[in-house]
């Protein structure tokens, strides 16, 4: 599978699933029009869940890159996938 410039990782252990990472995974996949394992057409985003990205206190937390974002809102994702080119 290819993959794009931007990983994008969408933490679903149980911690961030109490806090709301099934929310979080739908409107990013909505704003990127991608579901989990695809890949943009432009190769600019790969959109991936992990089980567990060891910050439970953080949750939900979604992983750009290597940078961690805690409990985004919907502006917040999209300053974030702005930035990224």
């Amino acid at each position: 599978m290819p993959r794009g410039r931007h990983i994008v990782r969408v933490c679903m252990g149980t911690a961030c699933q109490v806090r709301g990472s099934p929310q979080l995974l739908n409107i990013i996949s909505a704003m990127l029009d991608l579901k989990p394992y695809e890949t943009s057409r432009d190769m600019r985003f790969t959109l991936e869940t992990v089980n567990c990205l060891g910050c439970c206190a953080m949750g939900p937390v979604v992983v750009v890159d290597d940078t961690y974002h805690s409990k985004p809102s919907t502006p917040d994702l999209k300053k974030i996938f702005g930035a990224v080119k």
